[in-house]
């Protein structure tokens, strides 16, 4: 959707500019030598604009950067958190820290690998309201 974006936006700069460069061209023979320049600038304009057209432009283009990839890690991590802390919240728990450790696999996906809860609650009474969470491999609860 970015590609039509961008080409109306080359097209419609580029009449605006051209436009105003019409207004201010002078008269006589030394006029029509600058709006004939002014024509062939509008037609590279157009064919600028309109060239992903024609070399296949596709509407989808997905970027996958490193930066993404880590946003994503971030963001998942930081849901786990809120999750796990809210699961410990309603079970009448008290912690002072989740930590998540996470693994990006091959095929982009992440999954969490580890959770570290830092309570001073039995170990028995938190694996008990994690129960029903099967999101992580390992839970190590540590005592304050």
């Amino acid at each position: 959707m970015n590609g039509p974006v961008t080409a109306a936006t080359t097209l419609c700069a580029g009449m605006i500019l051209i436009g105003a460069l019409h207004f201010l061209a002078p008269g006589g023979a030394m006029g029509k030598s600058v709006k004939s320049v002014l024509g062939m600038v509008f037609l590279v304009t157009v064919l600028a604009a309109c060239l992903p057209a024609f070399r296949g432009f596709s509407a989808q283009i997905v970027l996958n950067t490193a930066q993404e990839k880590a946003e994503n890690s971030a963001l998942t991590e930081t849901n786990a958190k809120y999750v796990l802390g809210e699961v410990l919240k309603k079970a009448g728990i008290s912690f002072s820290k989740i930590t998540v450790c996470t693994d990006k696999s091959d095929d982009g996906s992440i999954s969490i690998s580890k959770v570290i809860i830092v309570t001073d609650c039995e170990p028995e009474t938190v694996k008990a309201a994690l129960a029903g969470i099967d999101d992580f491999q390992e839970v190590v609860i540590k005592h304050e």
